[in-house]
C-alpha cells in the first residue's frame, strides 16, 4: 500500500511538473501587508495607523466594515499603514526588516459620491508622506501620478459615483532608476492587464510607509474598504 501511494504521488508530481507548474509557485506569496478591518470594533482606528488628522475610524457600511472619514470638513486627510520600508546598504533595492525587496505594490478598495457638481478626491500613495500618489481626481475626470502636488503622468478615467473604486500603485527600482506606476478600475470588472500610468525618474524616492489620502468635497464619507501591500517579483 504504502509503494503504490508514493507511485501515485510521484505520478502526480511529474505531471505538474510536465505542465511547467511547480508546487512552490503555485502557493501564492503572502501580501506584506493586509487589512479589511473585519476584526476592528467599529469606532476604532486599527494599531497599526496613523492617521494625520481627520476623524477617521472602522465603520460599518452595506454590511461590512471599512475604514470611513466623514463628509465633513472639507479638508484633505490622510493616514499611513503598512510596514516601514527604508534602503538597502548600497540604495539600490527597498527592504523591510531583513526581507530585500526590488519593489512593492500598494493596492485599494475606495467608495464616495459626487452631490451635484462637487467630487470627492482620493489617493493611495509609497515612501511616505511627501511620496509618489495614485490620485483620483473625478472633478478633472481623471487620474493623476502625483509627486508632491505636481502630476508626472495623467490619463481620462470615468469614475463610477456612488460604486467600488480599485487603485494600485506600484515602485521599483529598474537599473539605476525608479519606476512607478499605476492602474484604476470600477470593482467588478476584469483588472487591466497592463499598468495605464508610469513615471521613471532617476531621483532617488524617499523611504517610508504605504500612505492613503482622501478629501470629502462633496460632502460625502470616503471609504477605504480593503488595504493591501506585495512585493514585486
Amino acid at each position: 500500500m504504502k509503494k503504490f501511494m508514493t507511485m501515485k504521488l510521484n505520478r502526480i508530481v511529474c505531471g505538474v511538473a510536465a505542465l511547467g507548474i511547480t508546487i512552490g509557485s503555485a502557493i501564492a506569496a503572502e501580501p506584506l501587508y493586509h487589512t479589511d478591518f473585519k476584526d476592528i470594533e467599529i469606532g476604532e482606528v486599527p494599531d497599526d495607523m496613523l492617521v494625520f488628522d481627520g476623524d477617521f475610524a472602522v465603520r460599518e457600511f452595506e454590511g461590512k466594515k471599512v475604514f470611513e472619514l466623514p463628509g465633513s470638513p472639507l479638508e484633505t486627510f490622510g493616514f499611513l499603514f503598512g510596514p516601514n520600508v527604508i534602503f538597502t546598504d548600497d540604495e539600490t533595492k527597498f527592504k523591510t526588516g531583513e526581507q530585500e525587496l526590488k519593489g512593492f505594490t500598494v493596492s485599494a478598495r475606495v467608495q464616495s459620491a459626487k452631490n451635484g457638481r462637487r467630487y470627492p478626491t482620493f489617493s493611495i500613495g509609497v515612501c511616505g508622506v511627501s511620496g509618489y500618489r495614485l490620485r483620483n481626481s473625478p472633478a478633472k475626470r481623471s487620474v493623476e501620478l502625483v509627486k508632491g502636488e505636481e502630476p508626472v503622468a495623467t490619463m481620462s478615467f470615468d469614475w463610477p459615483s456612488g460604486e467600488w473604486t480599485e487603485m494600485k500603485l506600484q515602485i521599483e527600482s529598474d537599473a539605476g532608476l525608479w519606476a512607478v506606476k499605476g492602474k484604476v478600475w470600477k470593482s467588478g470588472e476584469t483588472e487591466p492587464a497592463g499598468w495605464q500610468l508610469t513615471h521613471i525618474n532617476s531621483e532617488k524616492p524617499n523611504p517610508g510607509k504605504a500612505s492613503a489620502w482622501a478629501a470629502p468635497y462633496s460632502g460625502q464619507p470616503i471609504r477605504f474598504g480593503e488595504l493591501t501591500i506585495e512585493t514585486v517579483e
